[in-house]
């Protein structure tokens, strides 16, 4: 497995980091990962040694206002904007890796809903599937209504206003050295803009509304007090059964690809991979 490091400069100028990870000899397919809220590519390079191994090449952008990419820490427009920045970076790899790769996204958490949001976009042709672990379709605990009018009148007064994102760190996973790690991590922040929440409540209500034509494999925590893995199951009840595969982890917390089920899990979606590309 080779692995380099990438710049690629979005339609509005913003520069983002991304890191590749290539198998020996010529890839089978090309996978894009797309990390969670206020984390990095670099957190997913256990993940990428497994895919590579099977023969996929890996590709995986910080997102802007994230780990080494360009923009302000957890501010975004519009949910929009990372479905443009996650396309043009796609194209661009997949131009350079080889145009006629069956192109996979592997979303996380954020980075689940803006896999769907990609999905359920134009660009949705681009792609043969997706893995979806943990989407942010929904989260475990409401905000009160009080605090939700309250952000929305910031967003349009305050839109750069950057709070924290009030996560318990415990809750990410059950191995406590993973937790510890990503506290610890320099390129881990924790705050999200007054913006960037009006945009995640407009693209939850977009999403729920939008529909999937690609296969799409589910990994659902079920000890997952971050996301509420009973909407994003309802959605993937909802998606045709020929096309949906759903992978339960019934003790794993939020982060089910760094827990005790970490093998388990890669060996799943390795797998349901290699049945994709014989078909």
């Amino acid at each position: 497995m080779s692995h380099n490091e990438i710049e690629f400069i979005t339609t509005d100028g913003i520069a983002l980091f991304a890191r590749s990870w290539l198998p020996e000899g010529g890839p089978r397919a090309l996978v894009c990962i797309v990390h969670g809220l206020g984390e990095h590519s670099g957190r997913y390079e256990h993940v990428a040694a497994d895919l590579t191994a099977a023969g996929c090449a890996v590709i995986a952008p910080d997102h802007r206002g994230h780990g080494r990419s360009g923009g302000l820490r957890g501010h975004v427009d519009g949910f929009g904007t990372f479905v443009d920045d996650l396309t043009g970076f796609v194209e661009s790899q997949r131009a350079e890796l080889g145009p006629d790769l069956p192109v996979y996204l592997l979303g996380h958490s954020m980075g689940g809903l803006i896999t769907i949001l990609t999905l359920q976009s134009s660009a949705s042709t681009s792609f043969a599937g997706a893995i979806i672990s943990n989407p942010l379709l929904g989260v475990s605990v409401e905000a009160p209504a009080i605090k939700i009018a309250a952000a929305k009148l910031l967003s349009r007064l305050l839109p750069k206003l950057r709070l924290s994102n009030e996560l318990n760190t415990a809750d990410i996973c059950r191995d406590t050295s993973v937790v510890a790690a990503y506290e610890e991590d320099p390129l881990v922040h924790s705050k999200v803009s007054t913006r960037w929440y009006t945009s995640m409540l407009a693209a939850l209500e977009s999403a729920g509304e939008g529909a999937i034509a690609v296969p799409t494999l589910w990994l659902l925590s079920g000890a997952d007090v971050i996301c509420d893995t009973a909407v994003a199951r309802s959605f993937a009840a909802g998606l045709p059964v020929s096309r949906t595969t759903v992978h339960d982890f019934p003790e794993a917390f939020h982060e089910a690809h760094n827990g005790p089920d970490k093998d388990q899990l890669k060996h799943g979606l390795v797998t349901w991979l290699d049945g994709q590309l014989a078909t």
